[in-house]
């Protein structure tokens, strides 16, 4: 299967923008270097338990969103990407993935021949089935988001900033893509004893792109339930 890693998905080379509540007030963070406090921020995000994700990509003509409440071990992601629409839920030790005709073809990679015959049909998935069950399944958990958050080496250290209200310090970072050429990346993180990633850009040289994410609602639980009917994939003939 191909396809499902979809925070990654289309656009790889950015990471994302990432807007998140932090204590007002809060202690200012110790002294760290511009590469350990991005460590830190991400560290601190992993052990959120719960987050609300939004995602805004384009890039070469495309368009990505995906609307995700990500969990440690659980989380469910709304994905579209132009005429594409897909949805994925992990609970415990199960995954269900349900999209329109273009969905099952171009980001499940469950057939080309007819894909109208599994559209908008939820397909469950365990880990017995394979690679296909886990990266699904890790799509949706934060370690495996928040890996995804990072900052080109070398990182360095701006100015203090005001973003979404909180008193932040920006780290920046480039690489060169073969796509796009040189992309941007700046995180801006809390200046507090807990730093979180309030947001982040990455954006291509010459307006060929950006990735812009925005976390919020951290540690709020969601409620996720198994579909009703759900196709085991292992009962499909594929």
């Amino acid at each position: 299967m191909r396809g499902l890693v979809f925070l990654a998905g289309l656009f790889g080379v950015f990471a994302g923008v990432v807007t998140v509540s932090a204590p007002a007030g809060a202690a200012q963070s110790p002294s760290l270097s511009p590469s350990a406090l991005e460590a830190k921020a991400i560290q601190d995000a992993e052990g959120s338990s719960w987050v609300h994700e939004v995602v805004h990509s384009n890039a070469a003509g495309q368009t990505f969103t995906a609307t995700n409440d990500v969990g440690t071990f659980e989380g469910r992601q709304v994905i579209a990407q132009n005429a594409s629409r897909a949805e994925v839920i992990v609970i415990g030790q199960e995954a269900y993935i349900q999209g329109n005709a273009s969905a099952i073809e171009n980001f499940f990679g469950l057939t080309k021949n007819d894909p109208q015959q599994l559209a908008n049909t939820w397909i469950s998935m365990v880990p017995a089935d394979g690679q296909g069950y886990q990266t699904v399944s890790a799509a949706v958990t934060l370690k495996s988001d928040f890996t995804d958050q990072t900052i080109p080496s070398p990182v360095t250290e701006g100015r203090p900033v005001t973003v979404d209200g909180h008193r932040c310090i920006p780290l920046t970072g480039h690489s060169t893509q073969p796509t796009v050429g040189k992309v941007t990346v700046t995180m801006y993180v809390t200046d507090s004893s807990k730093p979180l990633p309030i947001e982040t850009k990455s954006t291509a040289a010459a307006k060929k792109g950006q990735s812009i994410t925005t976390w919020s609602r951290w540690g709020q639980q969601v409620t996720l339930n198994p579909p009703p009917g759900a196709v085991p994939i292992s009962t499909l003939n594929l």
